[in-house]
């Protein structure tokens, strides 16, 4: 599949799909969770396209990797967060223990 394709029928249609069901039928944590999932994803595949293997790229570890690789691809205000950190704290608390790891509040602009 080529990745405009991909883009199209995988991002586009199921996984915004899946974010606007849970941001509409009020599933915060789980609606977290799938963006973060989504984003590891995404960033991987930007890995790939930049010349790395899929077997390196989707392998043990590279979680984080592949979600710092989504956030530099989102312009400035994505890129100038401290990924780790935020994948630890926000992504690691919700997978792991149900809440974020520090006193946090959500806000969702639709």
């Amino acid at each position: 599949m080529r990745l405009i394709d991909f883009m199209d029928t995988i991002v586009k249609k199921k996984m915004y799909n899946d974010i606007e069901i849970g941001i509409r039928d009020g599933a915060p944590v789980m609606t977290a969770i799938a963006l973060f999932a989504y984003s590891e994803m995404i960033g991987g595949i930007f890995r790939i396209v930049n010349g790395e293997t899929e077997d390196v790229t989707f392998g043990p570890g590279q979680s984080n990797k592949n979600f710092s690789s989504f956030l530099s691809e989102m312009g400035k205000p994505y890129s100038s967060l401290n990924s780790r950190e935020t994948y630890r704290i926000i992504r690691g608390g919700l997978v792991h223990r149900y809440f974020i790891r520090r006193k946090s509040t959500i806000e969702i602009n639709v």
